[in-house]
């Protein structure tokens, strides 16, 4: 009998190659995400820094322009602070998105991975039977042939 040849070969390794191309986007969408979060975390930071100055000035009594710059930087960072908030809920939704990416990719190629093996069961019991055959046949004839040479 033949050997074992799955025909979808070329779709497993093409199914197998999405899946890994999906993983490194992953890692990336994380590496992503992780930088996102530390750049929110720091101007979450700076923004308190910012407000208590603000505050701590004016307790001081200082003059109003003075005042008023240290109130435009805290207002500049608040602002940088809520765009690296938006930016870390866009990296986390695209890491969302890859995330399910790779699961559809992973789940595509598991499918053709257990046909495979159904496929490669089913011709090893193909190739199990024939030999089984080809051994009937064999104890078969030399059982006749034992028969026939002890007949007078």
């Amino acid at each position: 009998m033949r050997a074992f040849r799955f025909r979808l070969r070329a779709v497993l390794a093409v199914r197998r190659r999405a899946e890994d191309e999906r993983a490194a986007v992953l890692a990336e969408r994380v590496r992503a995400r992780d930088a996102a979060t530390t750049r929110a975390s720091v101007l979450d930071d700076a923004t308190d820094d910012a407000r208590a100055r603000v505050s701590a000035t004016a307790a001081t009594g200082v003059s109003g322009a003075e005042l008023q710059s240290l109130a435009s930087s805290a207002e500049a960072t608040w602002r940088a602070r809520e765009r690296a908030r938006a930016a870390l809920l866009e990296a986390v939704r695209s890491e969302e998105t890859a995330r399910v990416q790779l699961v559809e990719a992973a789940q595509a190629r598991r499918a053709l991975e257990k046909l495979e093996a159904r496929q490669r069961a089913q011709h090893a019991a193909d190739a199990q039977r024939v030999e089984q055959a080809v051994l009937d046949d064999i104890g078969s004839y030399a059982g006749r042939a034992v028969a026939e040479a002890s007949e007078p």
